[in-house]
């Protein structure tokens, strides 16, 4: 548990993407350095093999890392599958450059890479379905323009070449042509993310990391297939492990829910505007573009042609201002919907937790309990501890010095376990001056330790008050493991309260775990 304590503290989100950041840019300075001598040698290109390889094997670590410890299924499994069918595709290149051997298309690596595109396109289905791929059916018009144009593009300076290439052989032509092919269902996967109002990308990492993910898979592609003759396709190694890291970047945000938090949507929302009107923009200014440039030759010979394509470009120009009235509209709607759950929020917020000591109530903390061994599959094994707690003779304080001094001394105990327990812990009144900590993923021996702590606090605590008087607490710490469905609420908290009895017969003040 220890082990696991560290790497948990070791793989968050802020350290790992400082690890692939510095290792992007060390790669990227060899890189610039093979690139200013005047040949390469086999040596060199076995290294870089092995750079991309090692950074492969942390991408695949940490992606599958989260899923089992966020228990995070479905499209993240197909991500991981995905990038591991690429890690043995580029172990095979690795043995072939080692070897020497020279291949043609299609070889043993492309059947792992096409592989990879087959599991990445059913991850970002599975990922778009989750976030409403209805989406996709409001923002067609501007997915399609932007489809149109880059395949057009796509197929007049990169498939066409490819299909007249005479040296290549009808095979070769094929997988040449899959991959760029392929490469249009991360752009379209990218565009319903972007174009999909639903999804708030300033406020989930998910969508914003698998952008960058595809967007750059995609620009790789391109690039390679561009510069595949030439001394420049070095740079383009690294930015096939970037799309990787940045999956795996993407999985640490794979549970987030989107934040509801008015005055942060408030405080973004002009630039979360500038965002969308680009966004809005785009497809447009990109077909003007594309119907100025196709059509110039035809203005310059023909009135028609020119008064033609002025008149569209007019029609496009007012259509832009009508989306952006809309959205202003929408945005309005926007801000007044989270006005609302943030106050429906707050209510639910008031009615979980216990009014003195502003820990979760009885009934909100047993919900809590059930919803956590709930989210674990019928056959997995669960582990945590849960702590009883009761103050040791608080009814003579009450009798003595009253109840206000009673409510001091609940607040006090209840400031300490906030402070002695861990993020992920889930602390409670039970009732009266009875206390309930639930410790999930944690072993007896450490449970204990956080309770001595705590114990230790109160202990040690001089209440202003009454000086010299001393609270003490007695603890029933039970250890629990096992499946779904042997756990039973009911009985765990009668044997948790025999421990508890057990420590007030032993003289209270003390810590008893079983």
């Amino acid at each position: 548990m220890a082990i696991m304590g560290k790497l948990q503290n070791m793989l968050n989100k802020k350290t790992i993407f400082g690890f692939f950041s510095l290792y992007l840019i060390v790669y990227y300075i060899i890189c610039f350095g093979a690139y200013s001598l005047a040949y390469y040698r086999q040596e060199q290109v076995i290294a870089f093999d092995g750079l991309t390889l090692v950074g492969e094997s942390i991408v695949i670590f940490v992606l599958f890392y989260n899923i089992l410890y966020n228990k995070m299924y479905a499209e993240w499994i197909f991500f991981a599958g995905g990038i591991t069918l690429y890690y043995f595709g580029d172990w095979i290149r690795l043995i072939y450059d080692i070897k020497r051997i020279h291949t043609t298309a299609p070889s043993f690596c492309d059947v792992f890479y096409l592989a990879t595109i087959v599991m990445f396109f059913i991850a970002i289905q599975l990922f778009l379905k989750k976030e409403k791929l209805y989406f996709f059916i409001k923002a067609q018009f501007d997915i399609s323009i932007i489809l149109v144009i880059t395949t057009t593009v796509i197929y007049k300076f990169l498939l066409l070449s490819i299909l007249n290439n005479e040296a290549l052989s009808f095979s070769e032509k094929i997988i040449n042509i899959i991959y760029p092919i392929s490469d249009m269902v991360y752009l379209t996967g990218i565009l319903i993310i972007v174009f999909d109002n639903n999804i708030k990308i300033l406020e989930k990492g998910a969508p914003l990391f698998l952008i960058i993910a595809f967007g750059t898979f995609f620009i790789a592609d391109m690039l390679y297939a561009a510069f595949i003759e030439t001394r420049l396709i070095v740079f383009v190694k690294p930015m096939w492990l970037l799309s990787l890291m940045c999956i795996a970047m993407a999985s640490f945000y794979g549970n987030d829910k989107l934040i509801n938090n008015m005055h942060q949507y408030i405080k973004e929302l002009a630039y979360a505007q500038r965002l969308n009107y680009l966004k809005f923009l785009f497809p447009y200014v990109l077909a003007s573009g594309f119907i100025l440039i196709t059509s110039w030759e035809y203005m310059t010979n023909d009135i028609l042609a020119t008064g033609s394509v002025i008149t569209t470009l007019l029609l496009v120009l007012r259509q832009i201002f009508t989306i952006i009235e809309n959205d202003k509209l929408l945005n309005k709607l926007h801000v007044s919907n989270l006005a609302l759950k943030k106050q429906n929020k707050k209510k639910g917020r008031e009615a979980s937790l216990d009014y003195l000591t502003q820990l979760y109530n009885r009934r909100y903390l047993t919900q809590m309990i059930d919803a956590y061994i709930h989210s674990y599959r019928k056959h997995e094994q669960i582990e945590f501890c849960i702590f009883l707690i009761d103050v040791d003779h608080y009814k003579q304080f009450n009798d003595v010095y009253g109840h206000t001094f009673g409510d001091k001394v609940l607040v006090e105990i209840a400031n300490a376990i906030k402070t002695s327990i861990r993020a992920e812990d889930i602390a409670g009144r039970y009732g009266g001056d009875e206390f309930m900590i639930f410790l999930p993923k944690i072993s007896r021996d450490s449970a204990e330790k956080i309770a001595k702590r705590l114990l230790q606090s109160i202990n040690d605590n001089d209440f202003t008050e009454a000086p010299g008087i001393k609270i003490t607490l007695s603890i029933g710490n039970l250890y629990w493991k096992g499946k779904k469905e042997e756990y039973n609420l009911t009985e765990i908290i009668r044997r948790v309260d025999h421990i508890l009895y057990e420590a007030k017969g032993r003289g209270r003040n003390m810590v008893i775990s079983k």
